[in-house]
C-alpha cells in the first residue's frame, strides 16, 4: 500500500519548493554574498540554492523541537 500524502505535507512541499526556487531565481540573477534563511521545521529551500551556488548560508531555526 501507498500511504495518501495529508494536506500539511503538500503545504510543507510547496513552501519548501516555492523558497528554493525564488532562492535559484535570486542567486541566478542577482550578485549574492551570503544567503540568510530565517525558517520553520520544513523550510531550507534557499538553504539548499545557496549550496547549489557555493555560497555561505546562515540558517536560523525558531520553532522548538520538543
Amino acid at each position: 500500500k501507498i500511504p495518501a500524502f495529508r494536506n500539511s505535507t503538500i503545504k510543507n512541499f510547496i513552501f519548501f519548493a516555492g523558497t528554493f526556487f525564488s532562492a535559484v531565481y535570486i542567486l541566478a540573477t542577482q550578485k549574492i554574498d551570503v544567503v540568510y534563511e530565517r525558517a520553520r521545521i520544513f523550510g531550507g529551500g534557499a538553504t539548499l540554492a545557496a549550496r547549489i551556488f557555493k555560497k555561505p548560508v546562515i540558517y536560523e531555526m525558531n520553532e522548538p523541537l520538543g
